[in-house]
Order: C-alpha cells, then sequence, then structure tokens
C-alpha cells in the first residue's frame, strides 16, 4: 500500500508512520485540531501528480515528548477508526452460487433416485473429459528450431 509503518489498536489502524512523520486518522470534525496547530493531510506522489489522504493528519511533534497529551489524539484517532469501521462488513462477502445446467441435474436426480451412480453427460451427449492441450506447431521441412 505505502513505505510507511501502520500502527493497529484492536484489528483498526488509526496510525501510522511514513518518512519519519505520525499521521493519526482524523475526520471531519477533528480536523479543526490539527489545522489549529497548522499541519496538513498525508500527501504522496503518484504519476498523475500528488495526492491527499484527508483520512490521516500529521500529528504535532511536540506529541513526542508529552505522553498524556499523545495519548489523548491517539485515542481520538482509536475513536475516529471505530466509528469508521462499524460500518464495515464482518465477514467477507457471500460467494455466488454455481449454476448447473437442467439436464445434469435431472441426471444426477435420476441416478440418485434409481441407487446407482451414472456419470453425468454433457449436453451434447457425450461423457465429460478434459480436453488435451493443443498440438505443438512443427518446424517446416528443412528448417531446424534449435537454430543449429
Amino acid at each position: 500500500m505505502f513505505g510507511g509503518a501502520g500502527i493497529y489498536c484492536d484489528g483498526r489502524v488509526f496510525a501510522f508512520v511514513d518518512d519519519d512523520a505520525l499521521f493519526f486518522k482524523t475526520d471531519e470534525p477533528g480536523r479543526a485540531a490539527f489545522e489549529a496547530e497548522g499541519l496538513g493531510p498525508f500527501t504522496y506522489m503518484t504519476k498523475h501528480g500528488p495526492g491527499t489522504l484527508n483520512s490521516y493528519w500529521r500529528a504535532p511533534e511536540r506529541l513526542l515528548d508529552d505522553r498524556d497529551e499523545m495519548l489523548e489524539w491517539a485515542g481520538r484517532a482509536l475513536a475516529v477508526a471505530g466509528r469508521a469501521t462499524a460500518g464495515a462488513r464482518k465477514s467477507p462477502r457471500p460467494q455466488a452460487k454455481k449454476q448447473t445446467s437442467v439436464k445434469s441435474s435431472k441426471a444426477a436426480a435420476a441416478a440418485n433416485a434409481s441407487g446407482g451412480a451414472k456419470k453425468a453427460k454433457s449436453p451434447r451427449g457425450k461423457a465429460s473429459r478434459k480436453r488435451s492441450a493443443p498440438p505443438v506447431k512443427k518446424s517446416a521441412p528443412g528448417k531446424n528450431l534449435r537454430g543449429r
């Protein structure tokens, strides 16, 4: 994703370090505190020019020397990360069901009803099988493929 290091708590990224700078996750109401400090959002370069990630803003350097204030800012960032993931899905998307043809379903049902296991036939009436790879092209007479 980027060359920095994410900072997690309870499975949520609430901050990261990039280029020796700490960035905290924030939202619209929280941006005022960063702006009051004269700080800006995380910026990065793309092939089309600079990009901005408005959900992470640079933390004041003075926090590195003030443990209590660092915990206060980190707590706000963690709360924002919690709100951001509250609406996120807890489980992966459901997989689409595989569609089966009516003929093969009927053949399978008939085999189960008769007690015998029969191979389901493809729509062309032949037993299903994998095709082999296409044949390798041969060189024209008198030509050597190895370049000798």
